[in-house]
């Protein structure tokens, strides 16, 4: 038996992989080593345990946001080894995951547009060159959290047009020092922010939103993409933001010269069918 996670700041997703059958996922809260405990961790394993009716598994396999440096790596394998003492656990970070998913053994540029954002070649073993990721604060372009931010920002600016700034407020109705307050007091600021970005999808129609999201995938194609021109001009995509806004980020890629051959929402699946492909690869 083998399990495999793939992990981001909202939700983790798990399958079971027995003699090469892959299960039904199943969701538990998100875990990102740089701001969930061992007690989450412990939790989601437990929850784990009894959804699959498992007492043990031979592999964990665990892909998650954060997950990128050998000592979040560690923590990760310490966290979840309270449920799993007997168990071989490899964990490895997202963005590794999301080329998995995408190019299985092939190279390619790959980039993750969710909760945050991330891109890198990939030369078909491993992440060959990557920009270092600068998170939500300083980084994240086009990710849930920027689109979140950019509308924000419009809204308590009143740089939004007022037909949406009404539909904003009856959406999220904060006061202006309840919003200061959850982005600078409260912990998961990312996940508050990315939670507006659905309100962009449901007004992609209006000129202002628009321009907006254009802005936010050119700065994305612009900042982190841009760079790993010299390894080609093709991009595969991963995330709920790039699958939502496909069509938005193929025209700001384009005008970049860039094009994208593939976009996956959720790759889970497909990483545990590159365990069943490929089940000498243990990292």
């Amino acid at each position: 038996m083998i399990l495999v996670a793939d992990s981001g700041s909202t939700k983790t997703q798990w399958v079971l992989i027995m003699q090469g059958t892959i299960s039904e996922p199943f969701q538990t809260e998100g875990l990102n080593p740089l701001t969930s405990s061992e007690g989450a961790f412990l939790k989601a394993s437990s929850e784990v345990m009894r959804h699959f009716n498992i007492t043990s598994c031979e592999k964990i396999f665990f892909y998650g946001a954060g997950c990128g440096t050998q000592a979040m790596q560690e923590y990760v394998i310490s966290s979840l080894s309270y449920c799993f003492p007997n168990t071989s656990i490899s964990v490895a970070g997202d963005l590794l995951g999301a080329c998995r998913a995408c190019r299985e053994v092939s190279p390619g540029i790959v980039g993750i547009l969710g909760t945050g954002s991330n891109a890198c070649f990939y030369d078909g073993q491993s992440i060959a060159h990557q920009l270092p990721s600068l998170g939500y604060l300083l980084g994240d372009e086009g990710s849930g959290n920027h689109i979140g931010r950019m509308l924000l920002k419009a809204f308590l600016s009143q740089q939004m047009p007022e037909e949406l700034r009404t539909d904003f407020h009856s959406d999220y109705p904060y006061s202006y020092q309840q919003f200061i307050a959850r982005i600078y007091q409260e912990p998961n600021a990312n996940r508050f922010l990315a939670s507006m970005a659905p309100f962009a999808a449901k007004h992609r129609s209006h000129t202002f939103i628009q321009e907006l999201l254009h802005q936010c995938f050119s700065q994305y194609i612009c900042n982190q993409i841009v760079q790993l021109s010299p390894y080609g001009k093709q991009i595969s995509l991963i995330g709920s933001v790039a699958f939502i806004f496909e069509k938005e980020i193929r025209d700001a890629a384009k005008s970049f010269g860039f094009s994208v051959n593939s976009v996956i929402q959720e790759p889970l699946r497909q990483l545990a069918e590159f365990h069943v492909r490929f089940p000498y690869l243990e990292q």
